[in-house]
């Protein structure tokens, strides 16, 4: 289990809505969905942002 800060945990969920932009060519991302990504620990979004490499699509964030 790492360690977590809040600016680490926030940098992780603007990576993870880059990707998910990058990926999927979408300019913008929904607040809820921003709020759902703030809301995973900062492992769970790795964990995440994984998956959607390898699949190449999301689900809603649980």
């Amino acid at each position: 289990m790492s360690i977590d800060t809040t600016d680490r945990h926030q940098a992780r969920v603007e990576l993870v809505i880059d990707i998910i932009k990058g990926i999927f060519e979408k300019e913008t991302i929904p607040e809820a969905f921003k709020e759902k990504l703030n809301t995973m620990s900062y492992d769970d979004l790795g964990i995440y942002v994984m998956n959607i490499v390898k699949k190449r699509s999301f689900d809603e964030v649980l």
